[in-house]
């Protein structure tokens, strides 16, 4: 509570400072002597202007009045306290959040992130691969442990071994068992990022350094590194098996289509009447386009192998069955300028975003005041610190002006549901995530634009709501007043009340917000600096 006091103290104060550092030929108009400034008016007028259907009201004086009318209406959305109401704050949260997105982006890293991606499109890499697993925040000495055994796998190779073999041996990722650790053909974002990366930058024929990922730790073979083939739609004829005997027969019947395509039959038709491939069939056995890495290795060969549109291959097998692939099309890599909307989006997705993320932190973290209390830390290294959770309330964390205590960091384990022997690392995610909370805590007293267009949905927000409360509910529930309306203006109206319904009720929404306006104008003060708008009128009309 200290610390919300404290900092309304120093709005007002800042709030208090621009207002008596204000010239006069600043202030256009005041409403109840609060000032409205000529560059607000300004702004809103530019942004508007073209927007105006009315030319007339394109001039500046007649402007001037729509303006004051809005906040007129603002200001009495404010009296009636719609902006204390939940729904108005949660809305107004909302769109916080959707307009701070921009600030929390450094676009020279995303930039960066952009063109390494588009130029890994272009390549496709074929690597071996180790892993020994690892939980994310696992104990230091299970950590020790599992970077042993990748160093001991990596080791065996380097000495001879092949890597087959060591990864049968040591590899805890379970296709091994079908693969041998070849994981075949890839390419950009279809793997974590820091295995993407250690795979493009590791030569090839060469063995990477261990490199941990979310997964555990990782040791890659590099074995081919070669031009991408850009993505292929095929159509396909798959006929399944569950053992070798139905393998066997499946074989010989996927022989006799072959036959029949060789001898002139259509590969749609036999594709419709014959694939055990349901979700293909109905089209012919046409599938939607893909690239290398997307379907498991045998059928993408096959599928990228086929030089020719039209062209069918052999009857090969997979794991699902036999197929017979034909070639419908192919799509080579598309040039930077079309890629680049999609690829700027995936950056912003994953492992990714969270680099452009740390970037803004460690920004912060080289310029925001911060400290570290080691002791209070300690307590977190102990075997019975969840036990004694509730007692845990010493301050550990200053972060320019704000202090985080021990409860704060327990709250954050809790949402992870870590309970025992915290690693140094998770306060560091834990500090890196208040750092950012502090930036973004402050990002409307720091940041003037992102001020301004928070303003500028705080007041359209608040004129929405009390236009609704007192113009257009109004007139919706008030059915007696709305029928006196149209006896009044009977003459305007050429057909009877409920075939003219929707103008009428139009009409006596645009009178009773002429006559609130009206009211609104008696019971503000309003004083207006003729010389600024005599000013606004000779520059601008």
């Amino acid at each position: 509570m200290k610390f919300k006091s404290l900092l309304l103290f120093l709005s007002l104060l800042l709030i208090s400072s621009s207002i008596f550092s204000q010239k006069k030929k600043d202030i256009l108009f005041k409403i109840d002597g609060e000032p409205q400034l000529v560059s607000d008016f300004l702004k809103n007028y530019n942004k508007n202007i073209d927007i105006v259907a009315d030319s007339s009201q394109k001039k500046i004086s007649i402007y001037l009045d729509l303006y004051i009318d809005y906040k007129l209406k603002v200001k009495e959305a404010q009296l009636l306290g719609l902006d204390t109401l939940a729904t108005f704050k949660g809305e107004l949260s909302r769109y916080k959040q959707q307009l701070m997105t921009p600030y929390l982006k450094d676009s020279t890293v995303i930039k960066k992130l952009v063109d390494e991606a588009y130029n890994r499109t272009k390549y496709e890499v074929n690597v071996g691969h180790i892993l020994i697993k690892l939980a994310e925040n696992a104990l230091p000495k299970d950590t020790l442990m599992a970077f042993q055994k990748i160093i001991k796998a990596r080791q065996a190779i380097v000495n001879g071994e092949s890597f087959s073999k060591v990864a049968k041996q040591y590899s805890q990722d379970p296709s091994v068992k079908q693969n041998n650790g070849d994981i075949g053909y890839f390419k950009a974002f279809q793997m974590v990022y820091p295995f993407e990366n250690m795979a493009y930058k590791t030569p090839k024929d060469s063995i990477s350094e261990p490199f941990r990922t979310r997964f555990g730790y990782h040791i890659l073979k590099v074995n081919n590194k070669r031009l991408s083939q850009g993505e292929v739609e095929v159509a396909h004829i798959m006929l399944k098996y569950t053992d070798s005997l139905s393998s066997l027969k499946s074989k010989i019947r996927i022989d006799s289509l072959f036959n029949k395509l060789e001898n002139g039959s259509d590969f749609s038709d036999l594709a419709k009447k014959f694939s055990d491939d349901k979700s293909s069939a109905t089209t012919g056995g046409k599938m939607p386009k893909f690239s290398i890495g997307k379907m498991i290795q045998p059928f993408a060969d096959e599928s990228f192998a086929l030089d020719s549109i039209g062209h069918y291959s052999n009857p090969f097998k997979t794991r699902y069955g036999w197929h017979i692939v034909k070639l419908i099309n192919r799509f080579p890599v598309p040039g930077f300028d079309e890629m680049k909307s999609e690829l700027t989006k995936n950056v912003k997705r994953g492992e990714r975003a969270e680099k452009i993320e740390a970037s803004i932190i460690n920004r912060l973290l080289a310029t925001y005041n911060i400290s570290e209390c080691q002791t209070a830390l300690a307590d977190f290294y102990k075997d019975d610190w969840f036990a004694k959770s509730d007692s845990l309330n010493k301050p550990l964390l200053k972060v320019q002006d704000s202090i985080f205590t021990q409860h704060d960091f327990v709250v954050y384990l809790q949402f992870k549901n870590i309970k025992t022997p915290v690693p140094y690392s998770l306060f560091k995610q834990f500090k890196g995530r208040k750092v950012l909370d502090y930036y973004k805590s402050k990002l409307e007293i720091t940041n003037p634009e992102y001020a301004a267009s928070v303003n500028d949905f705080r007041e359209g927000l608040l004129l929405f709501d009390v236009m609704q409360e007192k113009v257009w509910n109004k007139a919706r529930i008030d059915s007696a007043g709305l029928k006196a309306y149209f006896m009044l203006n009977r003459s305007k109206y050429p057909k009877d009340f409920e075939k003219n319904k929707g103008i009428v009720t139009n009409d006596y929404q645009n009178f009773l917000e002429k006559e609130w306006v009206a009211s609104l104008r008696k019971k503000y003060l309003l004083e207006i600096n003729n010389k600024a708008l005599k000013k606004l009128i000779k520059k601008y009309n």
